[in-house]
């Protein structure tokens, strides 16, 4: 027998591509039948194990090709009602399909392909070079909204000025990394930051640590736990980077930087 568990919080978690999904497999009685087969395929392909764990954590698309290898069958049930199968309305699983949708912007075919316009605020652009172990910031004019506020964020995070040629300068590998870590998409995504091919170059080893989430189940519901993955480091080395103010971290050759 094949169960599935569904949480009451679907409706959230969805959106997330977080949905912790209850599962309970009972082979007691012998070999699962001919129809169970395919999902049980999949749960061992997302898995990596032969048995399926007894709780595991899918996105949409995910759950949408779980419930398509169990099409009309009754293994589906709520977490707070575990006797009652969830209904099938032709193709779709009452209640949970309504929510596995993939975002529009995804699932509407794309028009013919146009030039991307990137609205730039006016004045000269924020220009960036250097790599791991320095950076050299040329501010834009004056007429740029964000002057002030990207002046302010150089002298607070030890930026020097050249005055030769207006280049803020930050030659510290320390500093550097931290700075990365805590501004580098900000820079990118809200002040339009100019990269130099040779910045780029220099930091293509750079990853950002990944978020993973630790599903239990805890009576009638779920409890998550979140922490920080870099590479191969162990919980251990991450309390230590944290500690010693490090927002980075070396692992496998690559530099993580917690992004903030």
């Amino acid at each position: 027998m094949l169960r599935f568990h569904l949480p009451p919080n679907l409706a959230s978690a969805a959106p997330r591509d977080a949905i912790a999904i209850k599962v309970d497999l009972d082979l007691s009685a012998g070999a699962p039948p001919a129809e169970l087969i395919p999902a049980l395929v999949l749960l061992e392909r997302w898995s990596g194990a032969q048995s399926p764990p007894k709780i595991i954590q899918l996105n949409r698309a995910r759950l949408r090709d779980l419930l398509a290898a169990l099409k009309g069958q009754p293994v589906f049930f709520w977490v707070n009602s575990p006797s009652t199968p969830i209904a099938w309305n032709d193709d779709a699983l009452s209640g949970v399909s309504i929510f596995l949708s993939a975002p529009a912007s995804l699932a509407r075919p794309a028009p013919s392909p146009t030039p991307r316009v990137v609205q730039r605020p006016a004045g000269t652009q924020l220009g960036i070079d250097g790599s791991e172990h320095f950076l050299a910031v040329t501010l834009p004019s004056r007429e740029n909204p964000a002057y002030n506020t990207l002046l302010t964020l150089l002298k607070e995070n030890s930026f020097v000025l050249e005055p030769s040629n207006r280049t803020w300068w930050l030659r510290d590998r320390h500093k550097t990394l931290n700075f990365l870590s805590a501004h580098l998409a900000r820079l990118r995504d809200l002040f339009c930051a100019d990269f130099t091919p040779n910045f780029e170059k220099n930091t293509a080893h750079l990853r950002v640590a990944e978020i993973a989430a630790d599903v239990a189940e805890t009576g009638d519901s779920f409890s998550v736990t979140l922490a920080l993955r870099a590479g191969s480091a162990d919980e251990s080395t991450l309390r230590t980077a944290v500690a010693t103010n490090r927002s980075y971290l070396e692992s496998d050759g690559k530099v993580f930087l917690f992004d903030k």
